[in-house]
């Protein structure tokens, strides 16, 4: 069962189908507790479509459009603008019924009062205090679609309201007020997490990414402004990462209903069929090692239906595709290299296990997952592979002789473990 984000009209409700599956395009695409974007030195980046929740849809709503993900909810006067979108992807609001020509319907087009109509958030965390400058990089077909709202912690201030950005027909950079052509900020008066909104002031304005800056000279990239990345960082050996924390990929659903989960919840790869080629869906994880050395790594996954073909230490819904995209293998362990491999949990744990297994094929050995990483940044990817598999977490572990028989003994102290900090 999926996860209701937030309250969403269904006369609004827009399903998309793809090849593989139905997607809610305006449904949000990460857990509800994640934090997407980090400020560092007065300044953070923050992507449209990695809003945690959206309210007031019953006559509007922000849509997700993508490669995947076309939206068909009425009228929009112009094609999807994804493809020019950091990321290759961007939110609207739709319908798109308020144009050149045509008056605005206040309730329904247009929107003056903040924070009334489809109002997105997003989870930023802040370590600096102090006036931060919005810029929006926005996309206007004309002078009815170019403008939005601004909040901040459930209040909307006048400071930050009437965003007016350039119309067009291109993705443009703008900090100003619609009317008095000043420029929009807001205050950030404590070192936390902040919940940062977006509220539709005309229907048809497209949102690619915003900056938030202390800085009131910044001037902004001609193309879209690279994303900070959110690193997690190894400490004493170990890094543990909640798989719901993986930033959002297409055919993996965050899931909530398998008890016994860590964190807000976990993810399932949901499309069809078993041994699905390497290459779809795939999440990235960007890591920094301190301590270099040798690492087993690990995985606390779930199969679908423990009680599926029972003849074999290789059910359906088991394993996941992972690649090292740095790092050496460990000798005397499985090859890895750096193309995809299989990875198995193997037998038919009714609940969430640790068995993690580069599987080399019948009849299936122990075969634990390592890799030599030097101190630096290093990338692991996975993809989904088949229909099921259930990933609660990922955990590096520094090893100094022999990896983990996670099929034998009890490796409940994992569970226990807090997750890395992301700097």
């Amino acid at each position: 069962m999926k996860i209701c984000f937030a309250p969403i009209a269904l006369s609004l409700a827009c399903i998309v189908s793809t090849d593989a599956q139905s997607v809610r395009s305006d449904r949000p695409r990460v857990v509800p507790d994640a934090i997407v974007a980090r400020e560092t030195g007065g300044f953070v980046v923050v992507e449209a479509e990695h809003f945690f929740a959206q309210t007031h849809t019953e006559k509007r709503a922000w849509h997700i459009t993508d490669a995947g993900t076309t939206p068909s909810v009425g009228r929009d006067i112009d094609p999807p603008n994804f493809a020019t979108a950091s990321g290759g992807a961007s939110i609207e609001v739709l319908p798109d019924e308020g144009n050149d020509g045509t008056p605005p319907v206040p309730g329904l087009s247009i929107a003056n009062e903040p924070g009334a109509m489809a109002v997105v958030s997003w989870r930023v965390h802040f370590k600096t205090p102090g006036r931060y400058f919005i810029w929006s990089r926005a996309f206007g077909t004309d002078g009815d679609d170019n403008t939005l709202h601004y909040g901040i912690d459930g209040t909307w201030p006048d400071s930050s309201a009437r965003s007016h950005t350039f119309g067009g027909k291109k993705w443009q950079w703008a900090n100003r007020h619609r009317q008095h052509k000043g420029k929009l900020f807001f205050e950030i008066t404590s070192p936390a997490v902040h919940v940062i909104t977006a509220s539709m002031r005309e229907d048809g304005c497209e949102l690619d990414q915003f900056v938030l800056t202390t800085d009131e000279t910044w001037t902004p990239p001609a193309d879209h402004a690279p994303v900070a990345a959110r690193v997690p960082t190894e400490r004493d050996g170990l890094l543990v990462i909640e798989a719901e924390d993986l930033l959002p990929s297409s055919g993996w659903e965050l899931q909530q209903d398998a008890n016994g989960h860590t964190g807000a919840g976990y993810i399932a790869w949901t499309l069809p069929h078993q041994g699905r080629p390497a290459g779809e869906g795939v999440l990235r994880l960007d890591f920094r090692i301190t301590t270099p050395g040798d690492y087993q790594f690990l995985w606390r996954s779930r199969l679908p239906d423990h009680a599926n073909r029972p003849d074999t230490r290789d059910p359906d819904g088991n394993d996941t595709w992972l690649r090292f995209l740095s790092g050496t293998d460990v000798p005397g362990q499985a090859v890895l290299g750096t193309d995809w491999r299989k990875i198995a949990l193997f037998g038919h744990p009714a609940g969430w296990s640790w068995s993690t297994h580069a599987d080399p094929g019948k009849p299936h050995p122990d075969t634990p997952v390592c890799r030599r990483l030097e101190a630096g940044m290093h990338t692991l990817e996975l993809s989904g592979r088949s229909q099921g598999h259930m990933l609660d977490r990922l955990v590096l572990r520094r090893t100094t002789g022999a990896p983990i028989n996670t099929n034998a003994g009890d490796n409940s102290a994992l569970v226990s473990l807090p997750s890395s900090t992301i700097y």
